[in-house]
Order: structure tokens, then sequence, then C-alpha cells
């Protein structure tokens, strides 16, 4: 029997772990290619269209999956590793050089590695056709097409590739390093640790706190990447108070030693595998805490940006004749507005000087709009259409003289400051910035303008808006008939049922992608602990060997398990949703107090179902591990 011989054998009797490594890997490759899929398809990716706001929600998904696989990928060929490193160690002492294991190595892991780019690219293609036919069919982005992608396919191999030849490479050196009795003890091993401290444990809770304060701090300085930094401080903190976390139990065993008695051999087994699950626990808990964050945060983005889309258009349907173009008469607006299901209830109407900015006579918007500005001759008053109620960060232009250019010269504007009002909403007829100016400099610049030239916008209300697309359709088609072009866009019609669609299919998508990435955390969180607990389970079988003979009943050990396994899955759950929930309390304190407490309700929601799936598991996985365990029992 020659070494070729041996391995198979312990392949046949060790598929399990190449199963589960194989699993991993194709899982990872499927995730990653289904958004590379969508990131380099162009009619999806299309920043000049308006589905570049549904498109724009796939950036920050993208990266954490790309974050995550390049995580994944390196733990679970570590969890294998430490495994195979066992049987090395063995075939080493029957005569197996460093040479042979290492073209071994890279034999195994180069053939799982290229079954699963296969496997994973394949049934990232089916997922990824998935995706754009719910994307096409259910959001209903109609101008999306599907492509098979090999530049998604590239980007997939290169990426994965690179991050799966490094790992192998660093594992190669690592096991050459090794003798060969620390290769067969590995699976055995705990991962090292220094003691734990009472001062560095004080020292990470005085930083979870601090974490604590500069959100509160943020309500008065309002910086919109506070939240970040302040979890990055807490993600420091939560490592050193659980690298340090055997201080608790050294607490509990002095003050409270009737409770420590009755639970010594749970918290005596704690103490003693604290070491080798303080990282898994770590990385399960903010797993979960993005999982919940980010599944609270679009939950609420759904109704707020609705809500959004209603009020920054307080017109209906807007759109401006300019530069000769949507030059519809009123007999054929009239046609079209019978034609509807609803009536139109206002119409108006306002001139604008249109060039580098949207020039509004001051006189007419308070004759329109029934405000009362006032603005004095050789002045200009800055006219932002914004709510600050709405939760976003805005940008406000500091300039403070304009040159309007003009046949004797340059036209001087001073700023008179700025304003804060939905008038006219957000609309392609009068996007970028607006400015108003005095009668006297509206008309001078109107005359002698040399950029600037006058059109007028357009504006109604309807009966029923929800009821207007039919009207919206056969306009947009008259526009199309008069026109040669409708671009650039403020040639297009901008309607409140246009923004109201496009936001619920933008929304819908969100809720859909980061769905999809919380399903991906969830799995991944309970893959790694699972991996972690299969390197254990020998272990565990000799421990309860060992205390079954001492005296201990099954009954005595299934507590035991129930407890520990509970701890490792519901502990990071719970610790996940209470830090999402403080997090996204103070990301939508801008907002109203609505959607403030609807935030944190969800996530408490989110938290609460995934507790009871995470207990549903918990029970299947722990009466598994105690049927393999038990049937080493003589009977």
């Amino acid at each position: 029997m020659n070494f070729n011989s041996i391995a198979k054998k312990m392949f046949r009797a060790n598929y399990k772990r190449y199963l589960l490594y194989f699993i991993c890997n194709t899982f990872s490759i499927v995730l990653f290619y289904c958004f590379a899929a969508l990131f380099t398809n162009k009619s999806f990716m299309d920043t000049t269209s308006e589905i570049s706001m549904i498109s724009s929600n796939v950036i920050a998904p993208s990266i954490m999956v790309s974050i995550f696989l390049a995580l994944f990928v390196p733990y679970s060929h570590s969890a294998f590793q430490k495994l195979r490193r066992n049987d090395y160690g063995i075939l080493m002492t029957l005569g197996m050089t460093d040479k042979e294991i290492f073209r071994n190595v890279l034999f195994e892991n180069g053939m799982i590695a290229l079954i699963s780019i296969v496997t994973g690219l394949l049934a990232g293609t089916l997922v990824s056709m998935g995706f754009f036919s719910f994307i096409i069919h259910v959001i209903g982005i109609k101008n999306v097409t599907f492509g098979i992608s090999f530049k998604a396919y590239l980007i997939t191999i290169l990426f994965y590739g690179g991050i799966f030849i490094v790992t192998v490479l660093i594992s190669i050196l690592k096991s050459l390093k090794m003798q060969i009795i620390d290769m067969i003890k590995e699976r055995y091993k705990a991962d090292k640790g220094a003691k734990s401290s009472k001062i560095v444990f004080g020292i990470g809770t005085a930083i979870l706190v601090i974490s604590a304060v500069l959100m509160f701090v943020n309500n008065y300085i309002k910086l919109w990447n506070m939240w970040f930094i302040s979890m990055l401080v807490c993600c420091g903190a939560t490592y050193l108070i659980l690298c340090n976390a055997e201080v608790i139990v050294l607490f509990v065993s002095k003050r409270f030693k009737n409770f420590y008695i009755r639970n010594c051999l749970f918290l005596g087994d704690f103490k003693y595998r604290f070491h080798s699950t303080k990282k898994v626990t770590f990385t399960m808990i903010w797993l979960f805490v993005f999982a919940i964050f980010f599944m609270g945060l679009c939950t609420v983005t759904y109704p707020s940006m609705l809500e959004n889309a209603v009020i920054y258009t307080p017109y209906h349907m807007v759109y401006a004749e300019i530069y000769g173009m949507n030059k519809i008469s009123d007999y054929d607006l009239g046609e079209i507005f019978e034609s509807g299901d609803t009536k139109v209830t206002q119409q108006k109407s306002i001139e604008v000087l249109r060039g580098a900015f949207n020039i509004l006579s001051a006189s007419k918007v308070n004759e329109v709009f029934k405000t009362d500005y006032h603005v004095a001759k050789g002045n200009f008053l800055m006219l932002y259409q914004y709510d600050l109620q709405d939760g976003y960060e805005h940008s406000f232009l500091s300039v403070p003289v304009i040159n309007i250019p003009c046949n004797d010269g340059d036209y001087p504007l001073k700023t008179a400051g700025k304003d804060i009002r939905i008038l006219f909403g957000d609309n392609n007829a009068l996007s970028d910035f607006t400015i108003l100016v005095n009668d006297a400099d509206y008309m001078q610049i109107k005359k002698a303008s040399l950029n600037y030239k006058a059109g007028n916008v357009k504006m109604f209300k309807f009966a029923q808006w929800r009821k207007s697309g039919d009207i919206l359709d056969k306009l947009e088609q008259k526009q199309y008939k008069v026109n040669p072009t409708i671009e650039p866009k403020y040639y297009k019609m901008s309607s409140r049922l246009g923004k109201y669609n496009l936001a619920k299919q933008s929304a819908i998508f969100l809720i859909f992608v980061e769905t999809f990435v919380f399903l991906l955390f969830w799995a991944s969180a309970n893959i790694i602990l699972y991996l972690k607990l299969q390197l254990e389970f020998e272990d565990e079988e000799r421990k309860f060997m060992s205390l079954y003979k001492m005296g201990m009943r099954e009954d005595e050990f299934r507590s035991l398990v129930n407890k520990k396994l509970g701890l490792m899955f519901l502990l990071p759950v719970f610790t996940g949703g209470v830090i999402a929930s403080f997090y996204i309390y103070f990301v939508f304190l801008s907002f109203n107090w609505y959607y403030k407490w609807l935030s944190v309700g969800y996530c408490i929601i989110i938290s609460a179902i995934m507790l009871i799936l995470q207990n549903g598991f918990v029970k299947t996985y722990s009466n598994s591990f105690l049927q393999r365990i038990l049937k080493g029992i003589p009977q």
C-alpha cells in the first residue's frame, strides 16, 4: 500500500469534510458572482437613466459581500486544514516527505477550488437569472436586460482565485514549519490567547461607553459619518471585552458561589473553551450586527422614500417649454386631459431663465406661489428645494458673487443669503441650482445675457394623481412627436407618479438585496460555528466518555451541551440585535419620532425572529450532536 492509496482511503472515510469545504467555497462564489453580474450589467448600472437611483442600492451590499468573501474563504480553509494536518502528521510518521505533502495539499486544494469555481459560476448564473427576473417582473424595471456576463465570470475567478491562492500558500508554509507531533495535535488544540486581564476588560468596557457617548454627542455636532466611526470603536471594544470575558466567570465564582456551584461544569467548560471560541463569537456578533442593522435600515427606508417622493413633488406633473422644445398647444393638452382617468384641478406657469443657474423673478414667484420674497437690485437669493426633516444630508452652495455674461460684459449679482422651502419641488425643468432676483435684474439678464434663455415651466395638479398614468403616457408620446430629442433630462416631463413608482421600485430592490445579504450573514455565522464545532467533536466525545466513567448521567450531559450550544448560538444574535438597535436609533434621529422608533421596532422584531430560528437550529443540531456522542456509550 502506497501513500496515494492511503490518501484515497482517508478521503473516503472523511468525504464529509471535503463536501463541507466544497460547499463553503461554492457558496462564496455564487454570492460574489450574483453581485458581479449586477455590477457589470450596463443596462442596470446606466448612470444616465432614472434607474440609477435603484442600481446605486447595490453598492453597499456588494462591498459587504466582497469583504465577506475575503474573510470567509480563509476561515473555511483554516478549519479544513486543521483537520487535514492531523492526517498529514500521521502520514509523515509513515515516511511521507515535505515535498509529497506540498504536492498533495496543492493538488487537493486546487481540485476543490476548480470544481468550486465551475459549480459556483453555474449556480451563480442561475441565481443571477433569478435576480434579474425579480428586477424585471416583480419590481417592474422593463428596460433592464439579462445576459451572460463573461466580465463578471473573470472578476469572480480573479477575486476568488487571488484570495484562495494566498490562503493556500500561507497554509502550506505554516504546515512545513510545524513538527510532526504539532500537526497530529493541531485539531485538538484550542486557539491560544493571553490570560484574561481585569484591566484590559475595564479598558474595553470604557471604550464601549465612549462609542455610545460619541453618538449622543453627534446630536450637536451633526457629523454624517459619526455612526460609522462609533461602530468601529464599538467593534474594537467588543473584541477587548470578549478576549477578557473570563473575568466575568471569576467574578461570578466569587460573588455568586451558589450559582457557580450549581453550574460549575458549564462555567468550567466555558473557561476551558473560551480561547477557542472568542474569535468565532466576535465574528458572529458583528455579522449579526450588520445583518440586523441593514435589514432594519431598509425596512424603514421603504415608507420614508415613498413619503419623500410625495413631499418633493408638490405638483403632479411639470415640464418646460424652452429652446424650442415641448411646444404643445393648449388644444392638444386639453385632448390629453379629457381622455384621462382624472381631472386637472390646478395649472400654473412661470417664466425661467435657464443657464448655469435657473433664474426666477422674485415678484413672479410671489405671484405664482403666494410667497413674500423681496430681493434688492444687484442681489440674488439662493432657493433650495429641501425638506430638512427627510433624514438626508444636504449640500449648500456658497457663492458670494455670480457674474452673468452679457453683451456689454459681466453682470454681477451679490448673495442675499438662502431660503430653504419646497415651492416647485424636485423636477427636471428646474433641476440644479435656482436663484431669485429683482425684476429689474431679471429683465436686464433676459435682454442682454449671452448664455441664459427664457422658457416657461408648466405645472399641473390632478384630482387623483395615482390615476394620472394614462395622461402621463400620452403626454410623453406627444413629447416624442413634437421634439427631435428629449435629452438632456430637463426637456423630460416630471411627475409625482413617476417619482413615487421609482422610489417604490428602489425601496423594494433595496429590501430584496438586503434580505439576500441578511440570509447570507445568518447562514455564514452558523456555518462558521458549525465548522468550529466539527473541529471540537472528537474532543467533546472524549470529554463525555471521561465524565460518563466518573458517573455523569446522559441527561446531565444533554443539559450541559444544550447550555453550551445555546450560549454559542443565541448570545451573538442577542448582542448583535442590541448593538444594531442602538445605532439605528441614532441613524434615524434626524427623522421624525415615528420613523426613529419604527426602525428600532423593526430591529427588535428581526432579532426576535432570528433568536427563534437560532433556537430551532440549536435544538436540531444539539440532538444530532448528542446522538453522535451517545453512540459511543457501552451498552
